[in-house]
């Protein structure tokens, strides 16, 4: 009943719908939506990380999510990670748990091609994912972050104590 109201007053969008049927008919809808409430895996971080903060964000539908790489003012310049994070505020960053869904088999092709490209400077692209921050068991703070080696993608993190620079983007989501 509240479906059918939702739609007749134009709450729903009747593409939209009639796109996540087909989904569900076919078994592709669970492909492309993502938890990013689920806590980030630790995997090769090891022993003596743990998470420090992990904003979550519900369910996200890739299919209709639009990103955006986003650099606070002055990074191109080289900032530490610690004034990036600060400066990011209450934007709304992607965490781990959306790389992790990335870096899975059979999901890399999710990913757009231009975030492996080159930055304005010549490097190559390396894609934040400032919405969970790790402790290492030395103190460190750090961020992860997705790149690409050739044809695979890969993961990584950097110490927020560290300089980066424009080819250093947050992963936000803008609608």
């Amino acid at each position: 009943m509240k479906f059918t109201a939702a739609f007749r007053r134009g709450g729903l969008d009747a593409e939209a719908v009639l796109a996540s049927f087909q989904d569900m008919i076919e078994g592709n809808y669970r492909n492309s939506i993502v938890d990013l409430d689920v806590g980030p895996g630790m995997g090769f971080l090891g022993s003596g990380w743990s998470v420090l903060e992990h904003k979550g964000g519900g369910f996200l539908d890739l299919r209709r999510a639009k990103f955006a790489l986003h650099c606070v003012e002055y990074q191109e310049r080289g900032m530490r990670g610690v004034a990036v994070h600060e400066r990011l505020g209450e934007r709304r960053v992607m965490n781990a748990a959306l790389l992790d869904w990335f870096l899975r088999d059979g999901n890399q092709h999710m990913i757009p091609e231009e975030w492996g490209g080159k930055a304005g400077n010549g490097r190559p692209t390396h894609v934040y994912f400032w919405g969970t921050i790790y402790h290492r068991a030395d103190g460190q703070r750090c961020v992860r972050y997705l790149h690409r080696d050739g044809r695979r993608w890969y993961d990584h993190y950097l110490h927020l104590e560290s300089y980066i620079h424009v080819e250093s983007p947050a992963l936000e989501l803008v609608s």
